[in-house]
C-alpha cells in the first residue's frame, strides 16, 4: 500500500484507495469546505486529507525519516512526469488561492475589518447596546409625540373653554345693559339717571 504524502493532490479514487475512507465522505467534507472541482469531481491534496482525517489516516502517513529520503531521491531522479505532476498540483493551487481572493473581494457597499477576539466582543457589546438604545429613543419619541398630541387637545379644549365664557359674559353684559335701560337706571350715552 503506497503512502499518503502531504504534499501530493489525490483524486477522491485515489484518496479512497491510500486512505480507506469512504469516497462519499471524502466528497462531503470537500463540497462543505468548498473546495474546487477539477473537472467532474474534486482533487484534494495530502495535507488537506491528513488535516481533515488525522485519526483515520495517522497510521498511513510517513513518518519514517528513512522513507521520505528515499522517496525524495526516487522522485528527483524520475523525469519530467514528477514535475509536470507538481506543476499541475502548483497550478491547483493557485486556482485555490485565485478563488479565495474571488470570494474575498468585497462588495462595493460592504466594509471588511479586522478584529481581534477582544475588540469583536467589544464592538458586538456594543452593537446591542446602540440597538437597545435605539429602540429606547423610539420608544421616547413615540411618548413625546402623545404627549404633545394631549397637550394640543388640552389647550383646544382651554380655548373653547375661554371663548364660552368671553361669549357667556357678553351675553350676560348685553343683558344687563338692556334691563338697566328698561327699568331707566342708565340712558343710551351709559349715564346714570
Amino acid at each position: 500500500m503506497d503512502k499518503l504524502k502531504s504534499e501530493f493532490m489525490y483524486s477522491i479514487s485515489e484518496a479512497e484507495k491510500l486512505t480507506g475512507i469512504n469516497r462519499k465522505r471524502i466528497e462531503r467534507r470537500a463540497k462543505k469546505q468548498g473546495l474546487r472541482k477539477e473537472g467532474r469531481s474534486y482533487v484534494v491534496s495530502g495535507e488537506w486529507l491528513i488535516r481533515e482525517f488525522l485519526r483515520d489516516v495517522k497510521d498511513l502517513v510517513s513518518q519514517d525519516v528513512e522513507t521520505v529520503s528515499q522517496d525524495v531521491v526516487k522522485e528527483s531522479s524520475e523525469p519530467p512526469k514528477t514535475h509536470t505532476r507538481i506543476v499541475r498540483e502548483l497550478e491547483y493551487k493557485i486556482q485555490e488561492l485565485e478563488q479565495e481572493l474571488i470570494d474575498l473581494r468585497p462588495n462595493p457597499n460592504y466594509r471588511i475589518e479586522a478584529f481581534t477576539n477582544d475588540e469583536y466582543d467589544e464592538f458586538r457589546k456594543r452593537l446591542i447596546e446602540w440597538q437597545s438604545q435605539k429602540e429606547s429613543i423610539t420608544h421616547y419619541q413615540s411618548q413625546a409625540e402623545y404627549q404633545r398630541k394631549q397637550a394640543d387637545k388640552i389647550l383646544d379644549i382651554h380655548q373653547k373653554l375661554v371663548d364660552t365664557i368671553q361669549s357667556q359674559n357678553t351675553l350676560a353684559t348685553q343683558r344687563n345693559i338692556i334691563e338697566a335701560k328698561d327699568k331707566g337706571v342708565i340712558n343710551d350715552d351709559w349715564e346714570v339717571q
